[in-house]
């Protein structure tokens, strides 16, 4: 159960962040900050979700999950 409530926390960031990328969020030319900025911004945001998820449930299966999404991640 860990793992597959890991992954859902990782698909719900990946969702969230398609979204605002097709919303505008994410164009270089406003305000907010270009993509690579976006991008450091999600995964500090995901590593403090998973961090805290970790300690309160005292869970590292669930941690784990985060350094498996990427890895995922970085192998594309």
């Amino acid at each position: 159960m860990s793992i597959y409530s890991g992954w859902l926390t990782a698909a719900t960031i990946l969702t969230a962040s398609t979204t605002l990328q097709k919303l505008g969020m994410m164009d270089p030319n406003i305000i907010y900050g270009d993509e690579q900025q976006w991008t450091v911004l999600t995964l500090w945001i995901a590593l403090v979700i998973y961090n805290i998820a970790q300690y309160s449930e005292k869970n590292p299966i669930y941690g784990a999950v985060f350094v498996w999404a990427l890895l995922a991640i970085t192998t594309e």
